[in-house]
């Protein structure tokens, strides 16, 4: 590979991180929105409740198993633009079609469907059942976002498919305001959908200039169709898997104290600010460099001491500032203090499982990169069977919490059974030890967080305003300092400019 193609790829995940960040900042200020629209009761429920269930089938439509199943296509034809082409119209006329099937269910079906699926009774259920139809017209749009966004990434324009779900989140965030006086609850159903014709025509528009018309081709035993269907089947029963862990969470929510729901919603929007940066940086820059190499468990060992480097701290400071970050941005109209009380609770604990969750899904991915999809699949049903069944043991005694922790000892199981496949071996070792001097180095921010939390100072029950908040991101910035400063001292390379080769 040439060194322009190098920087290249360099500016483009750059810029993929930072447009990345944006959208997680503007992704906690919809919550904001949210909060201040329809506080914590039954109606932000039913809202954060039926919005999840379109937003985990992704996993299986749209940026999960399909798009990994048909993004290597687009990628090994990008020089075929008929080829290309064909794939484009034979997937948007596939989706088409189980959308319109997903939709006309829903309108007839969505009480049942929610009913099964929650333990809401009265307005919480009318409410889901009417938002229901609208959010799984926002899952089909989103789905066919995702693949002119892929078609764009397999030619290398990636401008577009990074700013496509700030389009969607930024009209939320401008229209819900606008719309609930009028509308309560349903606003919610329509700012959703309008936000996602903005994301898709963000990405639609620069894939049809690329010359990426549509036409329906229903000729699905033709091009390679049946090759990307071969690939998504296997992959999509492990998404299966996720999708029904998190339906099964939510599910116990919906069963527990009014708002709980809601408190666990927001605090994985807290957790995914992280989550979703580093990890999703990473894992592309690694990914397809594990599918090159004929042993790559160093390239993943290395994966590994990054994803700590970056996510242990972030573990340590949401911890530590969660109810502070919370009451900032949320407190404020409907959401009082119990409710980011309540949200700090849960978002302690998911932060507690941060780490161990990216762990497991690098490694899964690494099986995947590896063809052994078998494994990744048994990664998968370990995972899920030990958080549905400590979810339920866990929120009989922890409430809310209980679903959090119940996420830390899932991910701990998963990654151990990813281990016991990757193998065992030198690359193990010197990851172990690699990783003990990151926690070495994260020493100085632990006993800083500690001492913060014991001093207490309760400056944020004042709410969401301008000093609580300035003086938030004082005390983050204090905590990045410190973490940067003990990096230097103990030479934490987790910066190096390119991943070294596989040991």
């Amino acid at each position: 590979m040439s060194a322009s193609t190098g920087r290249g790829r360099d500016k483009s995940s750059l810029l993929m991180m930072a447009l990345t960040f944006i959208s997680r900042l503007l992704g906690i200020l919809r919550g904001r929105v949210l909060a201040l629209c329809f506080g914590a009761g039954w109606m932000a429920d039913a809202i954060n409740f039926t919005y999840n269930i379109p937003n985990n089938l992704r996993k299986i439509f749209a940026e999960g198993s399909l798009s990994a199943s048909y993004i290597p296509l687009f990628s090994r034809s990008a020089e075929d633009r008929e080829h290309s082409l064909k794939l484009y119209r034979q997937l948007v006329s596939f989706l088409l079609v189980i959308f319109a099937v997903l939709v006309l269910a829903t309108i007839f079906l969505g009480r049942q469907v929610v009913g099964l699926l929650s333990g809401f009774e009265g307005e919480a259920l009318d409410a889901s059942s009417r938002l229901l139809p609208w959010f799984m017209v926002f899952l089909s749009l989103t789905s066919l976002s995702c693949l002119c966004a892929s078609v764009l990434q397999a030619r290398g324009r990636f401008l577009a498919s990074a700013a496509s779900p700030i389009a969607y989140t930024l009209s939320v965030i401008i229209l819900l305001p606008l719309m609930t006086r009028r509308s309560s609850y349903m606003a919610m159903a329509m700012a959703t959908v309008i936000g996602a014709v903005a994301q898709l025509l963000v990405v639609w528009v620069p894939a049809r200039m690329a010359g990426f018309s549509f036409r329906f081709d229903f000729h699905w035993r033709s091009g390679d169709f049946p090759t990307m269907i071969s690939h998504w089947l296997p992959a999509s029963l492990a998404a299966l898997s996720a999708v029904i862990t998190q339906a099964f969470s939510l599910y116990l929510a919906s069963g527990l104290e009014e708002g709980s729901v809601t408190a666990l919603s927001n605090a994985i929007v807290f957790q995914q600010a992280p989550y979703g940066i580093f990890h999703a940086s990473i894992l592309a820059v690694f990914f397809p460099l594990f599918a090159k190499e004929e042993d790559g468990r160093g390239l993943l060992g290395e994966a590994m001491v990054r994803l700590m480097a970056f996510l242990v701290p972030s573990a340590i400071i949401l911890m530590a500032m969660g109810e502070e970050c919370i009451a900032s941005l949320l407190q404020d109209g409907a959401f009082t203090q119990v409710d980011t009380a309540r949200t700090a609770a849960v978002l302690t604990w998911l932060a507690v499982a941060m780490p161990f969750s990216s762990l497991s899904a690098l490694a899964g991915r690494y099986l995947n990169a590896c063809d052994r999809y078998s494994a990744a699949l048994v990664v998968s049903v370990v995972s899920a069977v030990v958080d549905m069944a400590s979810s339920y043991f866990l929120s009989i005694g922890y409430g809310v919490r209980g679903l959090a922790m119940a996420q830390g000892l899932s991910s701990l199981a998963g990654l151990l059974v990813a281990l016991g496949f990757i193998g065992r071996g030198s690359w193990l070792l010197d990851t172990a030890r690699r990783l003990g001097h990151v926690l070495l180095a994260d020493i100085p921010l632990l006993l800083l967080a500690l001492g913060y939390m014991k001093w207490n100072p309760r400056y944020s029950e004042a709410g969401s305003t301008l000093p609580v908040l300035l003086t938030t991101c004082a005390l983050g910035l204090v905590f990045v300092l410190v973490t940067v400063l003990s990096y230097l001292v103990f030479r934490v390379g987790f910066l190096r400019r390119k991943p070294s080769k596989s040991t």
